[in-house]
């Protein structure tokens, strides 16, 4: 009994596997890093009938790295004010490459600004 239950965790640690995805968002036109861009990636089953997602964000220098379940479809949805949304699919085999990288994912500048922006606040009195 006790051998059959070490088979079985052995089982199930080798279909759990992992992929990790990295890269790096910059700027389309200077090539300039991107810092604190949100970046949400959905990761559904193959058979189209789950999925998960995971928010994260890039560090000061526009990378980001994150961990992506194998054998399934990955969305990546990328926003950042001032820039058009970036989106980007892919499939997770499950293949011999733990490390998926993605190089530098080009944002562009939108057109639409913001016209007018307001702050209204109160000074606390000391």
């Amino acid at each position: 009994m006790r051998y059959l239950l070490i088979v079985l965790l052995l089982l199930c640690t080798s279909v759990a596997t992992a992929d990790v995805l990295s890269g790096r968002v910059v700027d389309s036109e200077s090539g300039e890093p991107l810092e604190g861009v949100r970046i949400m990636c959905l990761m559904t089953s193959p058979d189209g009938l789950g999925g998960t997602y995971k928010r994260f964000a890039t560090n000061v220098d526009g990378k980001f790295l994150t961990v992506v379940s194998s054998m399934s479809k990955v969305t990546l949805n990328i926003n950042y004010l001032g820039y058009e949304t970036f989106s980007k699919e892919l499939i997770c085999s499950g293949g011999t490459k733990d490390t998926i990288n993605l190089g530098d994912l080009k944002m562009k500048m939108t057109d639409v600004l913001m016209k007018e922006l307001m702050v209204d606040a109160k000074v606390r009195r000391f």
